[in-house]
């Protein structure tokens, strides 16, 4: 595995399969090492295609952002329903902009007297920042994250009985 720096990756190995997971979690374009168990065919998982690997140590270059699974035995797919199938509920909140360079708006339109709590967390768990306030129903309160480096941070947003979880993408 390799959690250090803005690519990740996980390798799982078994006498059935092996399966790289590899992702570009910086707010910029990035190789990725996924570091495949052997050369030969590989099956993305989610879309299916299959990549001849020729050398297994080599980059690839992702997008901000992006990941995939890989494996050496294409996998069955799970039954998965399309979000766009159930609908998205409206949150009752918005941030913007989002990516952002470290000024966010943070439109609230919870019931008014709701306590909301909101919580920031680099990827790591760490909170970097957290506050608090009573709703006054359409409401709308500056975050600043100026200070921040650039990344990808959680929002965790408590309103009541309800959580909302928001990625934040400071540059």
């Amino acid at each position: 595995y390799a959690l250090n720096g803005g690519a990740k990756r996980i390798n799982l190995n078994s006498t059935d399969t092996n399966v790289p997971v590899v992702g570009n979690f910086r707010v910029t374009q990035g190789a990725v090492y996924p570091n495949f168990q052997h050369t030969g065919i590989w099956y993305d998982y989610f879309t299916g295609d299959s990549v001849v690997v020729s050398n297994a140590t080599a980059p690839i270059t992702f997008t901000p952002g992006e990941w995939h699974i890989y494996s050496d035995v294409k996998l069955e797919k799970a039954a998965f329903m399309e979000l766009e199938e159930l609908g998205q509920p409206l949150k009752p909140f918005a941030l913007y902009p989002n990516p952002s360079s470290g000024e966010l708006d943070f439109l609230v339109d919870f019931a008014e007297g709701v306590e909301v709590r909101w919580e920031l967390t680099d990827l790591n768990g760490n909170t970097v920042r957290k506050a608090h306030f009573v709703s006054e129903h359409l409401d709308v309160k500056k975050l600043d994250f100026t200070q921040l480096s650039a990344g990808l941070y959680m929002l965790n947003i408590q309103a009541g009985s309800e959580w909302f979880v928001e990625k934040i993408v400071v540059q």
